[in-house]
């Protein structure tokens, strides 16, 4: 399902929730602004969303 996300909010998916970093080490980690990494994290959510429900038959 990560293929769908660019770069940038592949990094902020992997980091929040498989490496369960808080958004302000990710904000920190990546060199942005926290409120960047929260608007790429809710981006990329509402991209993945869609695709999650689908699978989950």
């Amino acid at each position: 399902m990560l293929e769908h996300l660019n770069d940038r909010e592949k990094s902020v998916i992997i980091l929040r929730f498989f490496e369960d970093y808080k958004l302000e080490d990710i904000a920190q980690i990546t060199g942005e602004n926290l409120n960047t990494v929260k608007a790429r994290l809710y981006r990329a959510l509402r991209k993945l969303r869609p695709e999650a429900e689908q699978n989950r038959i």
